[in-house]
């Protein structure tokens, strides 16, 4: 059976379906999305914004220490902070035409052959010119704006992936002796696969409060409808990369999804067994298994180790922060400084040359897993309906401290 690509062409990657319109944000000032641009999700603006700076080849100046805020209502108060963003993001610069016409009418530039700076500074003709119809001036000049990844300095990531670890090494207290010590592979079916999922969501919830700083920030039911909303993506990528880490030690078609619990094959039918609604679960399950393993492919293609994997996990969990508080900037900035460090740490690991469509396939992996994720939660609210209820995030959570 024929499934839809992980990482669809540019082109196509905008007929993707909505999630809900907080997820489909420009990833560079948060408005509306329009689809890929250059890579990542992008508003046309930023789209525009980017692709006019790199063949241009413009260069800004922060009048700060670039660290300003770019949101739709004030993208154009500091372009080089805006610039720094799309870079930092994952925007390529290869993807830009360099030939392509501009837009609308063109405008005639005057070169002025010297601005003042501040005493004692300033630019020859040659390194400036003066946007007539804007009225400001743009510096231009022949380097490009650098990032100096800080290699080593990922305290942000080190963090999350002690986190991850420590979730991996805490599943071990809900399986039982015999399994530890069994040479065996222990088989689960979907009842024990649902048991284990509400299991695994005060080990959850424990691990953000405890390394996903400052979550611990927000009140009790905004947490725990976080974990509600977070826990299925997460649990969708942790079976993954279990799975990956793993490959050697296990039969082929054989899915580890939990410490020390597996699935074998790839038969819904015989996975879910007798119940209610057999046939439409099983068809559900059929669209969405074909993505996991594509997933999956995707996970060993990229050779994704600990540090990449870690920073899906929180930017997919800040950006579930953000749809829930959005107001509070503190959980964009994390948000924002994962994606800084994950793209240090892949230019400092695998050069800059490859560093731009190395984090856009990442960023395209994180889409795709927040699709996926949500044909699975359609799935689990078509069982609860139809099938014996079960208990829910909230109930589980509740009383948890």
């Amino acid at each position: 059976m024929d499934s839809p690509p992980l990482l669809p062409d540019p082109e196509d990657r905008a007929s993707l379906p909505v999630l809900h319109p907080a997820e489909l944000q420009c990833c560079i000032c948060h408005h509306v999305s329009h689809g890929y641009h250059f890579g990542v999700l992008a508003c046309r603006a930023c789209a525009a914004f980017f692709r006019r700076t790199v063949a241009e080849k413009k260069v800004y100046k922060c009048r700060g220490n670039f660290n300003c805020e770019v949101r739709k209502d004030q993208r154009n108060m500091c372009r080089a902070c805006r610039f720094r963003k799309c870079e930092i993001l994952g925007m390529n610069k290869n993807d830009v035409q360099m030939n392509r016409d501009p837009i609308g009418k063109k405008h005639e530039t005057q070169t002025l052959k010297t601005v003042k700076l501040e005493p004692g500074l300033s630019l020859d003709e040659s390194d400036t010119i003066f946007d007539v119809h804007r009225q400001k001036p743009v510096f231009n000049s022949p380097y490009e704006l650098p990032i100096d990844p800080q290699c080593g300095q990922f305290i942000t990531l080190e963090k999350i992936v002690a986190g991850v670890k420590s979730y991996h090494e805490s599943q071990k207290t809900l399986v039982s002796k015999e399994i530890l010590e069994s040479n065996e592979l222990h088989y689960i079916n979907n009842t024990t696969c649902r048991e284990m999922d509400m299991k695994c969501l005060p080990l959850l919830y424990k691990m953000v409060v405890k390394y996903f700083d400052p979550f611990d920030k927000l009140d009790k039911m905004t947490k725990i409808h976080t974990i509600q909303n977070y826990a299925v993506r997460h649990q969708l990528l942790t079976s993954v990369y279990y799975t990956v880490c793993n490959l050697d030690k296990m039969p082929p078609y054989t899915w580890m999804l939990y410490y020390g619990q597996y699935v074998q094959g790839f038969d819904p039918a015989a996975f879910i067994g007798e119940c209610p609604n057999q046939q439409e679960i099983v068809k559900m399950m059929g669209s969405i298994i074909p993505r996991i393993i594509k997933i999956k492919d995707a996970y060993i293609d990229l050779h994704i180790n600990d540090m990449m994997h870690s920073a899906m996990i929180g930017i997919l969990f800040w950006q579930e922060v953000s749809n829930l508080v959005p107001l509070w900037k503190e959980a964009v900035h994390k948000r924002e400084t994962i994606f800084k460090e994950l793209h240090d740490y892949v230019i400092c690991h695998h050069g800059q040359k490859s560093a731009g469509s190395r984090i856009g396939a990442l960023t395209s992996l994180i889409e795709e897993t927040n699709f996926v994720s949500h044909l699975m939660m359609e799935q689990d609210t078509f069982e609860k309906i139809f099938n014996t209820p079960r208990k829910d995030v909230i109930d589980v959570l509740k009383d948890f401290e």
